[in-house]
């Protein structure tokens, strides 16, 4: 929501914001706000019989008007990733701000420096950490060029100039009092991940995600969405008789 917040200024009527269909609500609620304020397009690349997205789309729009493309690097449902490079390298051509959700691709082999985002973003949760708080990782071109729009505290040096004058770097952004016992908890999560060989988290995970999906397989009346062959660790299913609150 704060990302999209900062971008808001820079949408007008008739510009392009590009997300998917396999988007969760974070991504999706904060960019059809701004959309329907701006009276901007928000179009979803859609997703194929194959669960596999449909990138031709983008071949059809009017570049010019794209203004964020916004998407998660692994859906948080079927575990089905998307190619990073492609959208990666089609934003970096067309000077398009590049918006990428890790929150499931924080055990994968992510290189964030090939994928050359503006801004990446995460959540503690999905590192052994405590709900509620989570992190933006900003390009330092985009934080020069970012307005805060959250105000408050210790982010600006001189609050009577006009305009005010923001403090340097990321420091711009950290209004207020921050959540101080959720951060030392992350760091300590934080700590736990590193004490283990980092491929290694991930390789155990896909071990379980194998016997997970092997054991389904044998269960009448299971229907699995996700692929045996996707190399993330989320499986997605259902029962055929039974409904998926009770399961």
């Amino acid at each position: 929501n704060q990302i999209s917040q900062i971008q808001k200024d820079k949408i007008v009527s008739g510009d392009i914001i590009i997300i998917t269909e396999i988007e969760h609500h974070s991504n999706f609620l904060c960019w059809k706000r701004i959309c329907d304020e701006k009276n901007a397009l928000l179009i979803k690349i859609p997703l194929l019989e194959n669960n596999q997205l449909d990138y031709s789309i983008l071949e059809t729009l009017e570049v010019k008007k794209i203004k964020v493309v916004s998407i998660s690097s692994c859906s948080n449902v079927t575990g089905m990733k998307t190619d990073i490079d492609y959208i990666s390298k089609f934003c970096t051509l067309n000077s398009i701000i590049f918006v990428v959700d890790i929150s499931q691709s924080l055990f994968s082999d992510i290189n964030l420096s090939k994928i050359n985002a503006n801004y990446y973003a995460f959540s503690a949760h999905k590192m052994f950490g405590p709900k509620g708080i989570g992190a933006v990782i900003i390009r330092n071109d985009t934080v020069s060029a970012s307005t805060p729009t959250n105000l408050g505290g210790g982010m600006v040096l001189n609050s009577l100039s006009v305009p005010p004058v923001w403090s340097e770097g990321i420091k711009k952004f950290d209004y207020g009092t921050v959540d101080s016992a959720s951060i030392i908890a992350w760091a300590e999560a934080c700590k736990f991940i590193r004490s283990f060989p980092y491929h290694e988290i991930n390789s155990h995970n896909l071990t379980i995600r194998k016997y997970l999906f092997n054991g389904l397989s044998t269960i009448n009346n299971i229907v699995i969405i996700s692929e045996s062959s996707c190399d993330s660790s989320i499986i997605a299913f259902y029962h055929k008789k039974i409904h998926s609150h009770d399961i």
